[in-house]
């Protein structure tokens, strides 16, 4: 924005002969926020807020870009508009985030390309798979075989399968 367009935007500031309208506040990017009084309203009006765009763009689509802080202010979920220090806390605190959500995102497919190539050496060589299991340690104990002498595990086809009796082991309800 070249210096005559910002003194002359100033000026409008100035030259509204009904001071009807207040200017609040300037975000980043350099929108202009202002209170709008109605003409003639009392001391106790509700003023409008409103912003004034820097470029000229759809309003449909602009809301979405403003700060989120002005946006509350606009909305009235806000009742004082939000100092340059916070909209500059803000913009630090999303770069951070940006970063951190980057270097995830690169852990995650670094991940991923390692998972991928154990699947195709394992898919390529299942002896050499089995063989690099490791054996069970301390922390984490065979499944003892249970006490009856059938496999937890059964093997074999849906003709040979029967099922077995089960009885709940807690106590009874109502006792």
């Amino acid at each position: 924005m070249s210096f005559i367009s910002r003194a002359l935007r100033r000026f409008k500031l100035v030259a509204d002969p009904l001071n009807t309208r207040r200017l609040v506040g300037e975000d980043l990017e350099g929108n202009l926020y202002y209170e709008v009084f109605a003409q003639g309203a009392g001391p106790n009006a509700r003023a409008k807020r409103v912003v004034e765009p820097l470029k000229s763009v759809d309003h449909s689509d602009y809301e979405d870009t403003l700060p989120v802080q002005w946006r509350a202010w606009l909305t009235r979920r806000r009742p004082d508009p939000p100092t340059k220090e916070e909209l500059l806390a803000e913009v630090r605190r999303r770069h951070i985030l940006e970063a951190r959500v980057k270097a995830l995102e690169e852990k995650y497919a670094e991940e991923r390309v390692r998972r991928l190539e154990a699947e195709k050496r394992e898919m390529e060589s299942p002896q050499l798979a089995a063989a690099t299991v490791a054996p069970p340690t301390a922390k984490s104990p065979a499944t003892p075989a249970p006490a009856s002498g059938l496999d937890p595990f059964p093997s074999g086809g849906s003709e040979a399968f029967r099922p077995g009796e089960w009885t709940p082991g807690g106590p009874a309800r109502g006792s």
